[in-house]
């Protein structure tokens, strides 16, 4: 099968695909490399890169150049578009042919011809492609004729694929593609000769979570610490003479710049900080010679020769940083409205490990009081039930949920354990008896109309266990409520 009637037939079916973007970019790139010939490659590019709106021919000189070729009872026509409002499917169902070896690249340069020619010619350039094509082919070349074809894929798709295909970042890609005015512009050629030699591309970082008690304590050890906003983010900046690129740690693109950014010829990756939920635009940005600025200290400058948004409304910059060693760190007084980041010294390389630094969890008793099993394996538990004591009432109230792992290790020893002190039961759920104490680690306490005693542990780690019936150590949820809110610790 030819290529043009491969693409049509794909993007007839492309509605029913399912919504998943990496089955829709292997579809994508099969057809890409099914091409004959580069040329027929790059007229494939051009069709699932833009859409036709002008309109060179009407439906009804098509359906003259139909009848003249191809006698049909005029009922028989008026019959077919009352049946299928798609007009262009019923001329190309009408129409028979037994060919089907119409390249991509022969149909634009039909187009071409039919956009140009007068009526007598045009006639015989559809004829032509008509004559070489099969159903779905004359259906895609109406549309395109007609000024009423659409393409179908989302915009990363087709970037994507040819970054596959030629090497070349996707975001290279999608830049050339907003340039293309015409259809015969040789991908191959360009990626060729523009990326002979691997781009330079920042490494991925993995933002990690660590608490003090998990940083090793070394005498000569030093850590930059980062203060930010809750709402930033890290982010890697790459900076050259002609493009200025924002990703995300994972090295998904947030922002590109192109055109005379910076007056270094050498790639510079800069790690920064960003606000998501900030929509970065090319009005943010001036080309030209300005330096970074920290926007809690408009005095505090990193010398980097890129553009920059506007102070007033500062959405990445480079931050300060300051150093301490593991002592200073150990006496850090979080503050609610802040977000620390922390990375080993002289770590100017983006691809260095960089770490958000947690408080210490806050340690608390609770007693076991419910286990739900496993609505199709009775063994399994699926959660448990925390209580902790509460001023106003006589009995455990809950206060925390845990999902266990099914395949969890001592998963045997607290069946075994509460077997004896198992109660009620109300479907998969079953009571069970004081007598198992657990130390569980959080971060938060919050207030919740939806539990009895008025707060809620959203989640928690298991630190350790015991048999112990006697509820004199359980903690009090309500006082452990309000020395939560005492200590400035409180870190989202």
């Amino acid at each position: 099968m030819a290529s043009f009637e491969n693409l049509a037939a794909l993007l007839e079916s492309w509605k029913r695909f399912p919504q998943d973007f990496d089955f829709q970019l292997n579809r994508i790139k099969v057809l890409l490399q099914s091409a004959e010939s580069q040329e027929d490659q790059n007229a494939l590019i051009w069709l699932l890169s833009h859409s036709q709106r002008s309109r060179p021919v009407d439906l009804t000189f098509l359906v003259q150049v139909l009848l003249s070729h191809q006698p049909l009872p005029l009922w028989m026509l008026q019959q077919s578009f009352a049946v299928n409002a798609d007009k262009c499917e019923v001329l190309a169902q009408l129409f028979h042919t037994k060919t089907e070896t119409l390249s991509t690249a022969a149909m634009l340069r039909s187009f071409e011809k039919i956009k140009t020619k007068d009526k007598v010619e045009r006639e015989q350039q559809i004829h032509e492609v008509w004559n070489q094509s099969g159903p779905m082919g004359r259906w895609l070349f109406n549309r395109y004729i007609t000024g009423s074809y659409t393409c179908p894929l989302e915009e990363n798709i087709l970037p994507e694929a040819l970054s596959h295909i030629f090497g070349v970042p996707s975001y290279h890609i999608k830049n050339q593609l907003q340039q293309l005015t015409t259809w015969d512009f040789d991908w191959k050629k360009w990626a060729d000769s523009e990326f002979r030699q691997a781009p330079v591309l920042p490494t991925a970082i993995e933002i990690s979570e660590i608490r003090l008690s998990e940083i090793e304590d070394g005498e000569d050890s030093m850590w930059d610490l980062i203060a930010l906003p809750t709402n930033y983010t890290p982010g890697q900046l790459m900076v050259n003479s002609h493009e200025l690129v924002l990703f995300t740690p994972d090295l998904k693109e947030v922002f590109r710049r192109s055109g005379h950014v910076s007056s270094t010829v050498e790639t510079q990756f800069w790690q920064v900080f960003y606000d998501p939920a900030s929509v970065i635009t090319d009005a943010d940005i001036e080309l030209g010679y300005h330096p970074w600025f920290n926007p809690s200290d408009p005095s505090v400058r990193n010398p980097v020769d890129v553009a920059l948004p506007n102070i007033d409304v500062v959405k990445w910059y480079v931050p300060p940083t300051q150093h301490f060693t593991f002592h200073e760190l150990s006496n850090l007084d979080f503050q609610n409205d802040k977000r620390y980041y922390i990375r080993t010294q002289q770590s100017d390389n983006p691809s260095t490990e960089i770490y958000l630094l947690r408080p210490e969890r806050f340690i608390a008793n609770a007693m076991v009081l419910y286990v739900r099993r496993n609505a199709h394996d009775s063994r399994l538990w699926d959660e448990i039930t925390f209580g902790m004591r509460h001023p106003e009432f006589p009995q455990l109230v809950p206060v925390a949920r845990w999902q266990p792992a099914h395949d969890w290790l001592h998963f045997e020893e607290w069946k075994s354990s509460l077997k004896v002190l198992m109660g009620e039961k109300f479907g998969p759920v079953t009571t069970i008896l004081p007598g198992w104490q657990v130390q569980i680690s959080f971060d938060e306490i919050i207030k919740s109309k939806k539990h009895k005693s008025g707060f809620n542990i959203p989640t928690v780690e298991i630190v350790q266990w015991q048999a112990n019936p006697s509820l004199e150590e359980i903690d009090d949820i309500r006082e452990l409520f309000y020395y939560f809110q005492q200590r400035d610790k409180k870190f989202k």
